[in-house]
């Protein structure tokens, strides 16, 4: 817990918004399944959905450093997102195809943070950040009980999450971040059941078809 919130914490701080991969289509998606809206929106050719525009003119200054590494963007930049005022009914229409149908399962804890945020009337920036903060904290605390229960291997599972890949991802709104979560908890479970259970009771088994379940949706 200490280790990985050391070093989750210095990738949330260093890594500016947006750069873990289509990180503004995970935050689009899980912003519209905040709004009750599970499906996309068809518009022409294309798929995603009605978005604020304070959120587009939160992402402006990331466009191009997301797609070229050699660009940069000062800490003023960064900040003045704090001070961009979260309207929902100036809307405009987005295409996020990518992401547009991916599973509410993958974003829970993206959209439990921005719920939240709508209903305390936060900036976009604060709204974005809480989002990344609450998906890494519920990231590191299942895989900290992971690491609890499984009987063998538990250096190799603390080794794993701490790969900088693994905190790169789960310190962004990235939807793998509830996807490896789940992954986790299944291999965990499998292998407490495998070495330390004489039987496999029902309630077992009830438990590995939910979390099954949640990974096929996910």
């Amino acid at each position: 817990l200490v280790i990985g919130l050391l070093l989750g914490l210095m990738y949330f701080l260093f890594t500016p918004p947006f750069q873990s991969p289509d990180e503004f289509n995970h935050f689009y998606r899980a912003y519209r399944i905040s709004e009750g809206d599970f499906l996309p929106v068809k518009q022409g050719q294309r798929l995603g959905g009605k978005l604020p525009e304070s959120f587009l003119e939160f992402i402006t200054p990331y466009d191009e450093i997301s797609v070229e590494s050699k660009n940069k963007i000062s800490k003023q930049e960064i900040l003045q997102g704090f001070d961009i005022e979260f309207k929902s009914e100036e809307t405009d229409f987005v295409d996020f195809p990518n992401t547009s149908y991916y599973s509410v399962i993958s974003y829970l804890p993206q959209v439990s943070a921005i719920f939240i945020c709508k209903h305390l009337n936060t900036s976009v920036g604060t709204m974005y950040y809480s989002a990344k903060l609450f998906t890494f904290l519920i990231w590191l605390l299942i895989v900290f009980y992971c690491i609890k229960i499984i009987p063998v291997g538990k250096w190799m599972l603390f080794c794993i999450s701490l790969l900088p890949m693994q905190l790169y991802i789960s310190s962004s709104l990235s939807a793998d971040t509830v996807t490896n979560q789940l992954c986790f908890l299944i291999i965990a479970f499998v292998m407490r059941l495998a070495v330390e259970s004489d039987s496999v009771q029902n309630k077992d088994v009830l438990k590995l078809i939910i979390l099954s379940s949640l990974l096929a949706l996910a």
